[in-house]
């Protein structure tokens, strides 16, 4: 009885180390061995060729604006406080709604605009439509207003970009309503109120939402705050993945005529040449027998302006 004990002590132990050994040639052979790319992975799944690349025909993405805003264009919008944000954010809107050139920017595509407002008093943003569509020919496009003082008073849904269920709703509603392919956003600190907009991180998720924007063809304007130095307030994250960059100061073009006045310059473009880039002042009008439209703007090429002066010593 004790042998044939031991004797089956001695096969078990065999059995258990035959068993270890395949083990660790199971996993040599996985690591060495030539495996099938398994379906559904990044590179079966998502990526694609140079040829297949260059050969694909992706959607068009028609001007909105020329010579720099297109369906799904990201920019972001700032100036000092005072400087006429809303002023300009407005008139765009009413620009392209109504297809009217404002500077040397031609609205080619009249589309519908949504403009979300989270500051304004809702009797002022009336005011300056008013005083902006006077005298001009009807809307070609829709013109909506969000307006978070409107909401507030009337007990509803309070507008807020860190709220992700609220972002994905909004998006919701343009995918479905593709009269609407534009979003301006009046302004980032009172819309994203919640977060930090020092810390990148804050501004992460809210960034990739304008990204999805894009990928659906919906432009976005962001306005926001100029620090104290002149640049946007924040995070140069906010910048990223921004097409363009547009910062407003005083216009010195308009110094000593009255009205809201601003000049408008690039900081970051894509795809512009020097002419298209260069920088111009705008001043809001009143229409009348001199003026056709509710601003006026002049063109100022600093470049060709150093040139002259240079010549001139």
């Amino acid at each position: 009885m004790t042998e044939l004990r031991l004797i089956r002590k001695i096969v078990r132990r065999n059995n258990k180390a035959d068993s270890v050994k395949e083990e660790f040639k199971s996993d040599a052979q996985k690591g060495t061995a030539r495996q099938p790319k398994p379906e559904g992975t990044i590179l079966s799944s998502d990526s694609i060729t140079e040829e297949d690349f260059m050969e694909r025909e992706f959607p068009n993405r028609p001007f909105i604006l020329k010579p720099w805003m297109k369906c799904g264009t990201l920019s972001i919008l700032y100036a000092k406080r005072g400087i006429g944000k809303t002023w300009f954010s407005l008139a765009l809107a009413v620009a392209i709604t109504r297809k009217q050139l404002i500077g040397r920017w031609e609205p080619v595509t009249p589309v519908g605009c949504i403009y979300l407002d989270g500051e304004m008093p809702r009797d002022e943003i009336q005011a300056r439509l008013k005083k902006l569509t006077n005298g001009l020919p009807p809307a070609q496009a829709p013109l909506s207003i969000i307006s978070k003082e409107e909401i507030i008073c009337n007990r509803g849904r309070i507008p807020d970009l860190g709220d992700e269920k609220w972002r994905n709703d909004l998006l919701d509603d343009l995918k479905n309503n593709s009269q609407y392919r534009l979003l301006i956003i009046d302004n980032l600190s009172c819309l994203l109120a919640k977060k930090n907009e020092n810390i990148k991180q804050h501004w992460d998720d809210v960034n990739q939402w304008l990204l999805r924007l894009r990928a659906n063809g919906i432009a976005a304007i962001v306005v926001h705050h100029a620090g104290k130095n002149g640049d946007q307030r924040g995070s140069s994250g906010h910048e990223d993945n921004m097409d363009y960059s547009i910062c407003l100061t005083k216009s010195q073009a308009f110094a000593m005529l009255r009205g809201p006045s601003m000049q408008i310059d690039f900081e970051k473009c894509r795809n512009l040449n020097e002419e298209e880039s260069s920088s111009f002042s705008l001043r809001i009008v009143d229409t009348d027998k001199f003026h056709n439209r509710p601003w006026e703007t002049t063109h100022n090429n600093n470049r060709m302006r150093g040139l002259l002066d240079m010549d001139d010593d």
